[in-house]
């Protein structure tokens, strides 16, 4: 849509050109449209049909020819989402564990995605980065406010007690010298 709330006239030419089209073939090209913009999961691509108000079976149908020829694929809509949403905002397991659910993932996928973005010490230095970033926005804040404000932003991202301590200590004890040395070698937020 257009700011002014119509429609552009492209689309309106695409839309009277799919008019035209039988049922299963509109399905099939709103599904290829939406599948080029992004990756999704099976659910998602399902959700997003049934809205178009496409039939139930018919879609059931397009999303397995979809998953056979390599179009659908959970895991890997999955873990290039969950990356994506790591780089532009770093959380902890159990966020991002609740918003890859609610993408609907079964739990094998759900576990493997995240056992891949999780290794060893990554929450950790992701809660980090989030940390720092965040502590130069505390300014001038007493040192006791400031490990409060921080704590709570670092909870509020789903990182667990314990990172969210150590975390909050190391961006509040780092010298901006290191601070600029450390952030060169990972995830940046």
């Amino acid at each position: 849509m257009r700011p002014g709330g119509g429609r552009s006239v492209k689309s309106g030419k695409k839309a009277a050109k799919d008019a035209d089209l039988p049922p299963s073939e509109r399905m099939k090209t709103a599904a290829l449209r939406l599948l080029s913009r992004r990756a999704h999961t099976r659910s998602e691509l399902r959700r997003k049909l049934r809205l178009r108000d496409f039939a139930g079976g018919e879609i059931e149908s397009l999303l397995d020819r979809f998953t056979e020829l390599g179009y659908l694929d959970d895991a890997a809509a999955a873990r290039a989402w969950a990356r994506g949403r790591l780089e532009g905002r770093p959380m902890g397991r159990r966020l991002l564990e609740e918003e890859l659910r609610g993408r609907g993932l079964s739990p094998s996928i759900l576990r493997a995605v995240l056992e891949e973005l999780y290794g060893e010490g990554e929450e950790r230095r992701l809660a980090v980065a989030a940390a720092r970033k965040r502590a130069r926005s505390l300014g001038k804040d007493d040192p006791q406010r400031a490990r409060q404000r921080l704590l709570r932003h670092l909870l509020g991202r789903g990182f667990p007690m314990g990172i969210c301590i150590q975390a909050a200590d190391d961006a509040l004890n780092t010298a901006p010298s290191e601070e600029a040395d450390a952030q060169e070698g990972g995830w940046s937020e």
